[in-house]
């Protein structure tokens, strides 16, 4: 199916199996096209927008997106941010399930399961099923690479340098900002009460 992109003329890709063999080709399809097909070749045809459309709905678990080409980005718009997530809302207790932390910072539990993996900062305990209980300290932790990948944009190796080089200037960073941002949620609290 086409993406749905602004662009002219775009057309549907192709992901050929046994019966579009057997109609357009007027042949059999043969095991080792299985094969062929599974890692793009053949008679597969999908444009490079078509490809990274579908990675980014494996990647967000299968949310369909509808790409669009921009001619310039505003400023307003890039610097805009409405409502920012780093305003993490927990409610005080010793232990966080993976659910709740995810929830927490809008993201997929599997992306607190990579970063877990890819950051030694995150420790969680396991219970006797196994599940994963994150700490306080697991969620300043949590902050700190939000704040890193998610905001400011640096790749996991580059946030994993910064977390390394100069840890404290992190913290003290990552501090101010929620603590800003713990004033931003108030303000906005009052002003939407004075409305």
């Amino acid at each position: 199916l086409p993406t749905g992109i602004n662009l002219p003329g775009e057309k549907s890709g192709l992901i050929p199996d046994r019966k579009w063999k057997l109609e357009v080709k007027k042949k059999v399809w043969r095991p080792g096209e299985t094969i062929i097909a599974g890692i793009g070749q053949g008679y597969v045809l999908a444009t490079p927008i078509q490809l990274a459309l579908m990675t980014a709905r494996i990647a967000n678990g299968g949310k369909k997106i509808k790409p669009t080409l921009l001619k310039k980005m505003d400023a307003k718009f890039v610097n805009c941010k409405e409502k920012s997530l780093m305003h993490v809302d927990l409610p005080e207790k010793r232990y966080y399930k993976i659910g709740e932390v995810a929830k927490a910072f809008n993201v997929n539990a599997s992306l607190i399961r990579f970063w877990e993996g890819e950051f030694d900062i995150i420790k969680p305990k396991k219970n006797a099923k196994g599940n994963r209980l994150f700490t306080q300290q697991d969620i300043e932790n949590f902050k700190l690479i939000y704040n890193l990948v998610k905001e400011r944009g640096f790749t996991l190796d580059g946030a994993k340098q910064k977390l390394k080089q100069d840890p404290e200037k992190v913290i003290n960073n990552q501090e101010i900002i929620s603590r800003l941002e713990a004033v931003k949620a108030e303000l906005i609290k009052i002003k939407s009460q004075l409305e």
